[in-house]
């Protein structure tokens, strides 16, 4: 179970006492869970030791290349005594979250941003949370906090301080990840089955049970099935946690791409192991208020998914308080196992195309309609449409100017023109590091119970991204191939080869109608607000809020924006800005 850390240096010398480990050369701290414990132990020569010794024997052995050698989710850091000099490090790509700040002479760093915000006065960083609320630059400044001057050390990359200086590199290189070739593309799925199992078993090791969340999809419910085929050779159980709608007479009807609730396809999963336990849970007392209010306690961030943060406070409250120690997620899933393919790229003499002449005319089509009709304007022409409805007043989009650097720097969201699966693969896994890595690591600290998402290992994930893009797509046009056909047998098959997306709190309308009051008396108060008035447009949401109060039809995003602005609010008023 990882702790927090938290140290102090200055550029002469660092707090010892803050340290855990010491030799006449370092001082040493460091938490997390370490996967190839078998193969380290073996090449460090030691028998039974904790995850923390394997850290810290890795660092003596192979000093600042420690972390291209150490799997799972983990940091640490280390003062070098005679060079006076600080090296922080943490997995590739793990549940974990690192905070850094300087304040005059003393550099300070902690997994936890509470720990640097107790001894920091909290300044907001405004351009950031423009960013958070719009989507707008989402890819770019990775590594700010909405905090002026704390920032996080992202997966993949460790950080030296020494005389004052601050310096952050990259240590995994997802984009180098060099192409396999096979002839027969069934090959990857039989290879990444073994690959994926190895990632699934290595966490379900702890004292405590460990449960899994589990929804319609394809990605949580490969996780699941792949934990509970482990688990019936053993003779052992997996509880899995589901949200499902609590309106589910209200909710939209299903639409040609996407569906509402999605117990069905849980209830098949589940069913389709014997060992399966499903509990369903529909959050009935949770309202989103208090989940927008709990997740900033949880992550002192703005979150983009504000609609869902009820639910997700029920599944990891209710899995902490049945006495699970840790809880399995696929949540990363669509950065590379589940990986769509490209179909823009598929070669000319891919079945899929060389069997469909209409799908093969489309293809030969396609750059000459780019041309008249660049992707580029229906991308910059959703993000007009997805800021528009935002809430954000005209004088802080004029005052970033962002629409023009939209169109500059194409640093709005969407999809992109990718020139390949490995860079389309890369792009998400980046975005992930922003936020879903640093959540799994504060939802351990509140709660007390480890996320653990398989999806995310570094074997799967290097896998993944060595698989070239038409291997993900199948021969009869079937995309995410490569997972489909390596669940096959172990997974249900109708819930494998799932069209549709299922929509995650697809009732919030109602649910935030159940809570009117509650609703009504938080828009008063931020109202009265004077910085959350200098954000957003009061008129226009109340305008909205009165709608939806009315039943009239709202998109489920314009929900998510107003969800957003609300919590925005709170984050102002809980650091009184």
């Amino acid at each position: 179970m990882m702790k927090i850390l938290f140290a102090a240096v200055n550029e002469e010398e660092a707090d010892a006492t803050q340290f855990d480990k010491f030799n006449d050369r370092y001082c040493f701290t460091g938490s997390g869970r370490v996967d190839n414990r078998q193969k380290l132990k073996q090449i460090l020569s030691v028998a039974e030791v904790s995850d923390t010794d394997l850290l810290w024997l890795s660092f003596l052995k192979w000093g600042q290349n420690a972390p291209t050698h150490i799997l799972g989710d983990w940091s640490f850091a280390v003062y070098d005594i005679q060079e006076k000099a600080l090296f922080i490090a943490r997995d590739q790509h793990g549940y974990t979250a690192l905070y850094y700040t300087q304040i005059g002479s003393n550099f300070y760093f902690s997994s936890s941003i509470k720990r640097l915000l107790s001894i920091k006065k909290p300044t907001i960083n405004e351009k950031l949370v423009v960013g958070r609320i719009t989507l707008w630059g989402a890819d770019r400044e990775a590594n700010q906090t909405d905090f002026e001057g704390i920032f996080s050390l992202l997966a993949g990359h460790c950080l030296r301080y020494k005389n004052g200086t601050v310096s952050v590199t990259q240590y995994w290189f997802p984009e180098n990840v060099p192409l396999r070739n096979y002839k027969n593309h069934a090959d990857y799925s039989v290879e990444l089955f073994e690959i994926f199992k190895e990632a699934v078993a290595c966490r379900l090791i702890d004292n405590k049970p460990v449960a899994s969340m589990l929804s319609g999809g394809l990605d949580s419910g490969s996780v699941a099935s792949m934990a509970a085929f482990i688990l019936q050779k053993e003779q052992k159980s997996l509880t899995t946690f589901s949200h499902v709608p609590l309106f589910k007479d209200k909710v939209s009807a299903n639409t040609e791409r996407t569906f509402f609730d999605e117990t069905d396809n849980i209830l098949a999963t589940a069913g389709f192991h014997q060992n399966i336990n499903p509990v369903l849970l529909n959050s009935e007392a949770i309202s989103p208020i208090a989940g927008l209010n709990t997740f900033l306690e949880i992550n002192e961030h703005i979150i983009h998914g504000a609609s869902n943060a009820y639910w997700m406070y029920d599944v990891y409250k209710t899995a902490a308080d049945h006495g699970f120690g840790a809880i399995l997620s696929g949540e990363n899933g669509n950065g590379a196992l589940s990986n769509a393919g490209l179909p823009n790229l598929l070669p000319l003499l891919h079945p899929s195309l060389s069997n469909n002449p209409k799908a093969l005319l489309k293809q030969w089509l396609r750059p000459f309609y780019r041309k008249i009709k660049p992707e580029s304007k229906k991308r910059f022409l959703d993000f007009k449409d997805y800021l528009n409805n935002s809430f954000l007043n005209q004088h802080i989009v004029d005052e970033y100017q962002i629409l023009e650097d939209v169109q500059k720097n194409k640093s709005g969201f969407g999809a992109k023109n990718y020139q390949s699966a490995n860079e389309a693969m890369t792009h998400l896994l980046e975005l992930a590091r922003i936020g879903r890595c640093a959540n799994g690591g504060n939802v351990l600290h509140y709660f007390n119970i480890e996320k653990r998402d398989p999806t995310a290992d570094i074997r799967v994930l290097e896998y993944c991204l060595s698989i070239p893009n038409e291997a993900f797509i199948s021969e009869k046009g079937i995309n995410r191939n490569v997972v489909r056909k390596m669940m096959e047998g172990t997974m249900a098959h109708n819930v494998l080869y799932e069209r549709k997306i299922g929509r995650q709190s697809a009732d919030i309308n109602y649910r935030v109608l159940a809570h009117r009051a509650e609703m009504d008396e938080t828009l008063n108060r931020l109202f009265k607000n004077p910085y959350f008035c200098h954000f957003f447009n009061t008129k226009s949401i109340t305008s909205f809020w009165e709608s939806i109060k009315a039943e009239q039809k709202t998109g489920d995003y314009q929900v998510n924006s107003l969800m957003k602005a609300v919590m925005t609010g709170l984050f102002f008023e809980r650091n009184e800005f």
